[in-house]
C-alpha cells in the first residue's frame, strides 16, 4: 500500500524517501527499545522500594500488633503521609481482619485485601494508575500479619512522557542528517538509471534498436545493468533483422497457400492480412474489417441457412474466447452472388505467457466435395431403403484373417446386439439354429475355397424368441493374384416368404375340404329328403305304439338337424358376389349351430344378447367368416374351463362421425391375451398355436371388418378373458366395393 504512493515518483525520490524510511525505522526502534529498558527497570525499582517500607511499617508494628494496639499501628502508618507515592496503607491480621489504616483521601482507601498466593511472603499487584504491594509481618517465624500499601504510578507515567520527548527530538536530528547525506549520493546512483529509462523509452518508440546506453564509469551492479542492456538490445537487433526475414518468407508461402488464410491482430480483431486465395476463393478482396463486432459483414451462412453474427464467426471465437474451431462447414456468398461450401478452422496466435495476440482463419473450399459427398449420401440412401424394403442386411468376410463384418441390419437379424458381434465366422455360425449350422458351414466353405458364388437359405431366432428365415447370397473376389480373399454378400429375410408358401399350401388344403364338404353336403340332401318324406309316412300310420311314434319324432328331429347342418355348410363355402340386407342374430345363431359339438365338448354356456333386428348390408358369407374365427379362438381359449361365451348384437353409433351401425360383441372369459402378443394378434402369419393355426385367422378378419367400413377394438386380461367388440355402419360395405362387385357379375 505505502509502495504504491510512490510508484510513480522518480528513482531519486524513491531513494531518498528509502534512506529516510530505514533511518526512521532504526532510530524508532532502539529508542522504543531504551524507552521500554527504562519502564521496566523503573517498574522494580518502585516494587523493592515500596516493599522496603513495607518491611520497616511491619518491623515498628511487630509490638502493636502482639499487644493489640490499633492506636499504635495506625501512628506508625500515618509516617507514610510524607511519602509522594503512597496514596493508603493498611495491616491485616491472618485471619483477614483490618487491625490498622491510613489513606490520604477519602476515595482512596483499600478496600480488597488479595490473599497471597501460598507459600509466598510478598505479592504485588498492577493496575492502569495504580500498584497494590502486600508484605508479610513475621514474627518468631509465624506471620502474624500483612502490610497493604497501595501507590501511584504518575512518576512513572511522568518519566514515561519525559523519555518520548527526548527520542522523539534525537529521531528528527537523525532523519535531518539523513537527507543532508543522501541528497549526496543519489545523484551518483539516480542519474545512469535515469539515462538508461530514457534509452529505452526511446527504443520502445521508434523501435531502433540500434541505439545504445552510454556507458557508466564505474565497475559495480549498475555498470553491469546498462552493459547488459546494451548487449540486450544487439541480441535484439539481430533477432529482429531474422525476424523481418523469416515474416517475409512467411508471407510468400501463406500468399501461395492452396488455402485462403486471413490473420487478425488481438484483442481489437481487426484484419491484418489475408491471402491471395482469398479473392479467388470468395471472389472478393479481403474485407477491411475494424474490429471484432463488424465480422457480421463477411456474407457467411449457416446450414440452416440464417447469417453468422460476429460472436458466431470462427475468427472472432478464437480471439475473444480462446477457442480452436476444426473443420465447421459454411455457406459462403461470393462476390458473383453465388454461393459455395467452404471448411472454416481458426485458431488463437498466443504468446509465451499465453496471451492471446492474434489470431489465424483458414477458409478451404469444399463445394465440389460436398457435392459429391451429397451424391453419394443420396445413393447409400436409396440403397438403404432398397436393402430396408427387401428386408436384406449386407456383410462382409475376409477370407486371409478370417474376421466377419455385419451390418447392423445383419446383427439384428442374427439376434445380436448391436456392436456385440465379435466379427469371428464361429460366432456367426452359432447364431444359426443347430439344424442348420453344418450345412451353412459346409455351402460358405466350399464356396470360399473354390471362389463361386453361394446361396444357402436357413434359420436364424431372432430377439423375441422366433425363428426367421434368410437367404444369404454372396459372391468371392479374388486378390492380385486371382486367390480368392474376400467374401460380400447380403441377407434377405425370407420368413413372410416361406409363411405364405405354407399358408398357400395350407389354403389349398382347406379350400379342396370346403369343396368336398360342399359337394357332400349337396349330394346328401336328395336321400335327406327321402328320408324324411318315409318318416313323414310312418309317423302317420295309425297302428303305430305311443312309444314307436316318439323314437319316429326323434328321428325327424335329429334329421332335420343333419339337413340344417348341411345347409349352412353349403352356404359358408357358397360366397356371394353382391352385399345382401343380412340378419345378424341370425348369422350368429348359424355361427353357433356350426360349432354346437365343440361348444358341448367344451361345457361352455352360450349367452345370446340380440337387441336389434335391423338388417346389415353386407357380404353374408364373409361376415360368417368373421365370425366363425371369433368364436372358434373364443371356444380354444376356454378350454378345458367350463368357460361362458357371451354374444351380444345390438344398435350404436361411431362417437367420431356420428354414423348409425350395429355393434356386435363376442366376449369369453378364458386364459386372455398377454399384452406382448396382443399388440400383433392382427399381424399375418403371427401365430400362437404352433402347427394348429396359419397366422391368418385375424389377418383376414380384419380385412373384412375394414372392407364393410368397420372398426374393431379388443381388450383382453390374462386370467380374465377377451373382449372383441365390433361397429358397422348400417350402409355397410363401401361403394367402391359394390360397385366391384356389380362389375364382377
Amino acid at each position: 500500500m505505502a509502495w504504491g504512493i510512490f510508484k510513480n515518483e522518480s528513482i531519486s525520490r524513491k531513494l531518498t524517501w528509502m534512506n529516510l524510511a530505514v533511518s526512521a525505522a532504526a532510530l524508532l526502534i532502539a529508542c522504543s527499545s531504551f524507552v521500554l529498558y527504562d519502564q521496566f527497570t523503573f517498574r522494580d525499582r518502585i516494587v523493592r522500594s515500596l516493599t522496603s517500607q513495607a518491611d520497616i511499617i511491619g518491623t515498628n508494628s511487630v509490638s502493636a500488633i502482639t499487644f493489640n494496639d490499633p492506636d499504635a499501628a495506625n501512628n506508625t502508618l500515618s509516617a507514610l503521609k510524607h511519602s509522594p507515592t503512597i496514596l493508603a496503607a493498611a495491616i491485616v491480621t491472618p485471619d483477614g481482619k483490618q487491625f490498622a489504616e491510613f489513606h490520604l483521601l477519602a476515595n482512596e482507601r483499600i478496600t480488597n485485601y488479595p490473599a497471597l498466593p501460598a507459600g509466598r511472603l510478598d505479592a504485588n499487584w498492577w493496575y492502569p494508575e495504580r500498584m497494590l504491594l502486600a508484605h508479610s509481618i513475621v514474627f518468631e517465624g509465624k506471620t502474624i500479619g500483612v502490610v497493604y500499601l497501595l501507590s501511584s504510578l504518575q512518576v512513572m507515567h511522568d518519566r514515561l512522557v519525559q523519555y518520548s520527548r527526548i527520542a522523539l527530538a534525537v529521531l528528527l536530528l537523525c532523519l535531518l542528517a539523513t537527507i543532508a547525506v543522501s541528497a549526496v549520493f543519489r545523484r551518483a546512483l539516480a542519474n545512469p538509471i535515469s539515462h538508461l529509462a530514457d534509452t529505452a523509452r526511446a527504443v520502445s518508440r521508434d523501435k531502433n534498436y540500434a541505439v545504445r546506453a552510454a556507458p557508466a564509469q564505474t565497475h559495480d551492479e549498475l555498470a553491469v545493468l546498462i552493459d547488459s542492456f546494451n548487449e540486450m538490445l544487439s541480441q535484439i537487433e539481430t533477432r529482429d533483422v531474422a525476424l523481418q526475414s523469416e515474416r517475409a518468407r512467411l508471407k510468400t508461402l501463406v500468399d501461395n497457400a492452396p488455402v485462403a488464410i486471413l490473420f487478425a491482430e488481438a484483442p481489437s480483431g481487426r484484419i491484418v492480412f489475408g491471402n491471395r486465395e482469398v479473392e479467388a476463393t470468395l471472389g472478393f478482396p479481403t474485407l477491411a474489417i475494424p474490429d471484432l463486432h463488424a465480422y457480421d459483414q463477411w456474407p457467411v451462412f449457416h446450414s440452416d441457412g440464417h447469417r453468422l453474427k460476429s460472436e458466431e464467426f470462427p475468427l472472432y471465437r478464437a480471439i475473444k474466447n480462446g477457442e480452436t474451431i476444426h473443420a465447421e462447414e459454411h455457406l459462403f456468398q461470393r462476390g458473383d452472388d453465388t454461393f459455395i461450401w467452404c471448411r472454416t478452422s481458426a485458431a488463437p496466435i498466443r504468446d509465451r505467457q499465453g496471451n492471446i495476440t492474434a489470431g489465424v482463419m483458414a477458409i478451404h473450399d469444399i463445394d465440389e466435395q460436398r457435392r459429391a459427398n451429397q451424391k453419394l449420401r443420396q445413393a447409400y440412401d436409396r440403397l438403404a431403403i432398397a436393402q430396408s424394403t427387401a428386408k436384406m442386411a449386407d456383410w462382409e468376410w475376409d477370407l486371409n484373417s478370417g474376421a466377419v463384418v455385419l451390418s447392423a441390419q445383419a446383427e439384428r437379424q442374427h439376434g445380436f446386439a448391436p456392436g456385440k458381434f465379435d466379427g469371428r465366422f464361429e460366432t456367426w455360425q452359432q447364431s444359426l439354429i443347430p439344424e442348420d449350422r453344418d450345412r451353412f458351414a459346409t455351402v460358405m466353405r466350399t464356396a470360399s475355397s473354390k471362389g463361386n458364388g453361394v446361396e444357402v437359405d436357413y434359420r436364424v431366432q431372432d430377439e423375441h424368441g422366433a425363428i426367421r428365415w434368410l437367404l444369404c447370397k454372396a459372391v468371392v473376389r479374388a486378390d492380385e493374384q486371382g486367390r480368392p480373399s474376400h467374401m460380400i454378400g447380403v441377407s434377405m429375410d425370407i420368413t413372410t416368404i416361406k409363411q405364405a408358401q405354407e399358408a398357400l399350401l395350407q389354403s389349398e388344403k382347406l379350400a379342396a375340404a370346403g369343396r368336398l364338404a360342399a359337394s357332400i353336403s349337396h349330394e346328401i340332401n336328395n336321400p335327406l329328403e327321402s328320408v324324411t318324406n318315409l318318416l313323414f309316412l310312418v309317423a302317420n300310420d295309425a297302428q303305430l305304439s305311443d312309444s314307436t311314434r316318439a323314437y319316429v319324432k326323434q328321428a325327424e328331429d335329429e334329421l332335420a338337424r343333419v339337413s340344417h347342418i348341411a345347409t349352412q355348410t353349403l352356404r359358408f363355402y357358397r360366397q356371394s358376389t353382391k352385399p345382401t340386407q343380412a340378419d345378424i342374430p341370425a348369422l350368429l345363431d348359424s355361427v353357433l349351430t356350426l360349432h354346437r359339438g365343440r361348444l358341448a365338448n367344451a361345457q361352455v354356456e352360450v349367452v345370446r344378447q340380440y337387441r336389434t333386428k335391423t338388417p346389415l348390408l353386407c357380404f353374408e358369407g364373409e361376415l360368417r367368416q368373421v365370425f366363425t374365427n371369433l368364436v372358434s379362438n373364443a371356444i380354444d381359449a376356454m378350454a378345458g374351463t367350463r368357460g361362458k361365451l357371451t354374444l351380444r348384437a345390438e344398435q350404436s353409433r361411431n362417437w367420431q362421425n356420428g354414423e348409425a351401425g350395429i355393434r356386435v360383441t363376442i366376449r369369453d372369459n378364458g386364459s386372455g391375451i398377454p399384452p406382448e402378443i396382443l399388440a400383433r394378434i392382427f399381424e399375418p402369419f403371427y401365430s400362437t398355436k404352433g402347427n394348429r393355426g396359419t397366422g391368418l385367422g385375424l389377418w383376414v378378419t380384419k380385412e373384412i371388418i375394414e372392407k364393410h367400413r368397420g372398426v374393431v377394438h379388443v381388450r383382453s386380461r390374462v386370467g380374465k378373458g377377451t373382449f372383441f367388440s365390433i361397429l358397422f355402419p348400417l350402409t355397410g360395405v363401401a361403394q367402391d366395393e359394390r360397385s366391384d362387385s356389380a362389375v364382377a357379375d
